[in-house]
């Protein structure tokens, strides 16, 4: 029988215990290939999944709180990934993008970031961690995605990234803010039900065209008129399902 010592003790198996991994997750929905494997009948039940080297799309809704070993050389070709219900931290995030840096779809609603998270974000930001080196920096080809983070002004980029999802994750608004720049080409942003009274973004960002804030807590249009001014190509915004008590005519009251 297991004993413990203390409740401590007993919460840092537990937590442990469940831990599982993106890379994991993707084998254990997924398959793996084994080139050595001769069973024919093994074959033909494998070949009625993608495989993990192929795949271009995935789907994971169990609870991942690690990145894992080597995910960019096992999905080399992943471009969508939605990972719902997980919990990955800021830095296995950061990981997530550097394994895959072509992904250009991701969802993470439901990811259970930490309190704090916000600190850890605007920390990294001004960190050298977040300068691109020399040797990272590349071309974007021919239909604008790039292999791997470019960088410009020595800041690291992720360019290849169009749509992030980051529905009820509870991510407080300033990292956020923090993170957009770093998805340059970023044209789609949800971020639903997660609490936010007020939103605002630091420079422009030209490629963003839809923002999606439903059921979130701003109670006048004034809380999002921030949004006007760094978004010139703005087609849609969302605000559904917020409790709105007064408006503002942004054209004729720019902020």
């Amino acid at each position: 029988a297991l004993r413990f010592s203390s409740p401590s003790g007993l919460r840092r198996y537990l937590v442990v215990a469940m831990s599982l991994s993106l890379v994991d997750a993707l084998k254990d929905k997924y398959g793996e290939t084994d080139e050595s494997q001769n069973d024919t009948d093994w074959i033909i039940e494998f070949n009625t999944r993608p495989q993990l080297n192929r795949m271009r799309m995935a789907t994971v809704d169990v609870r991942v709180t690690t990145v894992g070993p080597n995910l960019g050389s096992i999905t080399p070709h992943l471009r969508e990934l939605a990972l719902t219900g997980s919990a990955l931290d800021f830095h296995q995030l950061l990981l997530l993008f550097s394994e895959l840096p072509s992904l250009s779809f991701l969802n993470l609603s439901a990811n259970e970031f930490r309190a704090g998270v916000g600190d850890e974000v605007e920390a990294w930001t001004r960190s050298d961690s977040a300068l691109a080196c020399e040797h990272q920096a590349s071309a974007v080809d021919s239909h604008g995605d790039a292999g791997a983070p470019w960088s410009e002004g020595r800041l690291r980029r992720w360019p290849a990234l169009r749509s992030l999802v980051l529905n009820k994750t509870g991510l407080e608004w300033r990292a956020v803010n923090a993170l957009l720049p770093f998805f340059p080409r970023l044209r789609e942003l949800s971020a639903v039900l997660n609490g936010y009274q007020r939103v605002w973004l630091d420079g422009t960002h030209d490629f963003l065209a839809t923002v999606r804030l439903d059921g979130n807590r701003f109670s006048c249009m004034l809380d999002v008129a921030p949004l006007a001014a760094a978004l010139p190509n703005l087609h849609e915004l969302s605000l559904c399902d917020n409790k709105m008590l007064c408006s503002v005519d942004l054209l004729s009251n720019p902020v």
